[in-house]
């Protein structure tokens, strides 16, 4: 049995295609843009036009349902775009806190802290880590000046930036 809307379109295929969408819309804000740009605008937009949509349909019982099941689809890919950000910055807090390790032993070593990541390796680090699994805001940024050496990466692209400053040995933000 093939279930129906209004226009004789397949609910199965409409389905489908929101899924596929949701997906794809996902992809690009976890792992490409990393800003919770697409979840954002998928809550602002997204919301009225459903209550807008719902209200037109409300003697349509199989177009109320097909509403609210891509509904959920879209609300589902949220939750995963914001679990994706948050697992993203996990994973850069865990590599920051290696290139600190790798940079404080490097400096009881050589008495300064290096001038690049790169003379890290390969004595205290295999390679330099990217900061995250995602195109924009994936590395880290290392800053060596005469008296402050710092190491940042994007929480949140392209603001939301945190940086270690060695010589405090404190996380600051800026943005």
């Amino acid at each position: 049995m093939s279930l129906r809307i209004a226009g004789g379109e397949n609910i199965n295929i409409q389905l489908r295609k929101t899924i596929i969408t949701a997906f794809l819309l996902f992809v690009a804000d976890a792992f490409v843009l990393n800003q919770f740009t697409i979840a954002l605008f998928t809550i602002i937009l997204g919301v009225p036009a459903l209550i807008v949509k719902l209200f037109r349909a409300r003697k349509d019982g199989e177009r109320k349902k097909l509403l609210v099941s891509k509904a959920g689809i879209y609300a589902l890919m949220v939750v995963l775009i914001i679990g994706a950000n948050i697992f993203n910055n996990m994973i850069a807090e865990r590599r920051a806190k290696d290139i600190i390790a790798a940079c404080e032993q490097f400096k009881t070593k050589s008495g300064r802290y290096p001038e690049k990541l790169s003379e890290l390796v390969p004595e205290y680090l295999h390679a330099v880590p990217a900061a995250k699994y995602s195109l924009m805001g994936a590395s880290f940024r290392y800053f060596a000046r005469q008296e402050s050496h710092a190491l940042m990466y994007e929480a949140i692209p392209p603001y939301g930036r945190k940086y270690y400053v060695f010589e405090k040995k404190a996380w600051e933000s800026v943005d």
